[in-house]
């Protein structure tokens, strides 16, 4: 558990790196300014452990930028509201994936986590659109 966790916080920090350089230019499809700073917080702070394309713990979120979208009747600002009302409150928040029991979630509330990084977060989730994996 430990190792996983060291691999994750170097990811982490790889990512929060290239995500800051500036004079880099970017790659087809790849992710900038609070996309990019939310990829580095997803991985930070854990997200990828149970939302990775090999995790059977949580939802996978191929697309899941579409979802939020659409249920928002085209409005980005409302779904990224949306996102971050369900990340500081995954359990009293409506999820966008109906669960068998609607009071309990497994993923935990990032309530100390501050609003701008909780916008970057969302801003990412968003960004997982097209059918785009994570």
């Amino acid at each position: 558990m430990l190792a996983r966790l060291a691999v994750v916080a170097v990811v982490a920090i790889v990512l929060l790196t290239l995500a800051s350089c500036g004079d880099s230019p970017a790659q087809p499809g790849a992710r900038e300014g609070d996309s990019a700073k939310g990829l580095a917080l997803f991985m930070s702070n854990g997200c990828i452990t149970c939302h990775s394309t090999s995790s059977m713990t949580g939802p996978r979120l191929d697309g899941i930028g579409d979802a939020y979208v659409a249920e928002c009747g085209g409005d980005v600002a409302k779904a990224k509201s949306r996102v971050v009302a369900y990340l500081k409150d995954p359990r009293g928040v409506k999820p966008l994936v109906p669960r068998e029991n609607p009071a309990f979630s497994q993923m935990p509330a990032y309530a100390l986590v501050d609003e701008k990084q909780l916008a970057q977060i969302a801003e990412y989730i968003l960004s997982i659109r097209d059918g785009r994996a994570p």
